[in-house]
Parts: C-alpha cells; sequence; structure tokens
C-alpha cells in the first residue's frame, strides 16, 4: 500500500512477477482500508511510512487478524522506523533496495520471522529497550530466573538470528519443541514476540550482537 500511484503501480508489479506471490488489493493509505481490513486476514500488507500510516497501524493489525506488516521507507527515516517495529510492523524495507530484496523480505515476514535492515538494528534495538525498560527493574533478575537451561539456549541462538529449524539442528531437539520453549520463553519474560525476545535478551546479557556477523539482516 502507497499513497503515490506509481510507486503502488511499480510494487504491483514486481509482486506479481514473483512465483507464487499476487496483489489482493491495493489503497491510497490505510484509512482507505480499515472498514473492509478483516479480507486481509493472513496476508502480507506492505504499507508506506507516513505520520499518518504510523497512527493507524495499530487499529489496521487488530482489525486484520495474523496480518503481517512490511513497512517501505527510505533509510534515513529512523524514529519513524523504530515506532513502526514497536507499534507492530514486522519488517523495514528501504525504498533504495533491488526487488529481489524486497521479494526476499516478503517471504521472510510471511514466514513469521522479522525482516530488519542491519544498518538500523541498533536504532531499533535501542528503541524497543526503552520501552521494554518498564518491565524490566528488580523484577527481570527473577523472570530471567525462571528460564531452564535450554531456554537459555534457545533464547542465545535467537539472538543469533537463528530460525526454528536451524535451533532445533544445534540443539539436536524438534522444531515442534522449539516452538514450545519459545511459547514458555515469551510467558516468563513478558515480551510478546521474537522481535521483543531479541531486545530482551540483548538488554539483560541473554545473547551479544556480533557487527563481524555477515548476515545483513535480523531474521
Amino acid at each position: 500500500m502507497s499513497h503515490e500511484p506509481i510507486l503502488r503501480a511499480g510494487l504491483r508489479l514486481l509482486i506479481e512477477q514473483a512465483e507464487g506471490m499476487t496483489v489482493t488489493g491495493e489503497a491510497s493509505d490505510l484509512s482507505a482500508v480499515l472498514g473492509s481490513a478483516h479480507k486481509f486476514s493472513g496476508q502480507i500488507a506492505i504499507i508506506a511510512l507516513d505520520d499518518h500510516g504510523l497512527a493507524l497501524l495499530p487499529e489496521f493489525l487488530a482489525k486484520a487478524n495474523k496480518i503481517k506488516a512490511l513497512v517501505l521507507t527510505r533509510s534515513v527515516e529512523q524514529d519513524r522506523q523504530a515506532l513502526a517495529m514497536r507499534l507492530g510492523a514486522m519488517g523495514i524495507i528501504f525504498t533504495e533496495n533491488t526487488p529481489d530484496i524486497l521479494i526476499k523480505a516478503i517471504q521472510k515476514v510471511h514466514a513469521g520471522e522479522v525482516w530488519l535492515e542491519r544498518k538500523m538494528m541498533a536504532n531499533v534495538l535501542d528503541d524497543m529497550s526503552r520501552v521494554l525498560s518498564g518491565k524490566a527493574g528488580d523484577a527481570s533478575s527473577r523472570r530471567i530466573a525462571t528460564l531452564t537451561a535450554r531456554e537459555r539456549q534457545v533464547v542465545t541462538l535467537i539472538g543469533e538470528g537463528l530460525k526454528n529449524r536451524h535451533i532445533a539442528e544445534r540443539l539436536f531437539i524438534t522444531e515442534a519443541t522449539v516452538r514450545h520453549h519459545l511459547t514458555s520463553i515469551f510467558g516468563k519474560l513478558e515480551v510478546k514476540d521474537r522481535c521483543e525476545l531479541v531486545v530482551y535478551a540483548f538488554r539483560h546479557g541473554l545473547a551479544q550482537l556480533n557487527p563481524a556477523r555477515p548476515a545483513d539482516r535480523l531474521h
């Protein structure tokens, strides 16, 4: 979705040329689709980043059950990027990127992974860390203490950016067991999703951000 007709047309062309993808709808802005947001359940919404869109993002996500939002933005809009993630976006894609990166971002977000450009990661993590600080304090050590040794291993590997199947391979367990551990971890640490868990892990020393990693994205 974008308020610019030419940009929308370009996005539609790129997406429909990709294997297994199709565009089911478009609008000039989020306000135009709030009334029919439920129709987009389970899909991916590409949303242009502007103040109006940000204000409506939480309501749109609430009405469009299980929809995943991928925000389209310029790389210089750092404050808005961090806010978009805080409001529920699953990823950020820069307008400066190539079409193949856009398609890859859509695929990753559709699979339930976070798409975050490494060069903006520090800013987003810092913003979300401040938000999570209200949940921290003395209670943090008590929450962390409730984690089992295996759950701590899972948190560390999540912090390294590993997917569930790679965590399962590393720990010699099933993906279903990984998902079970994550559900338990989310509850114990009082974080709502994988992205908040990564921030929590970095903030409380459960994982370390390694800038030397070859990966460009946080998935």
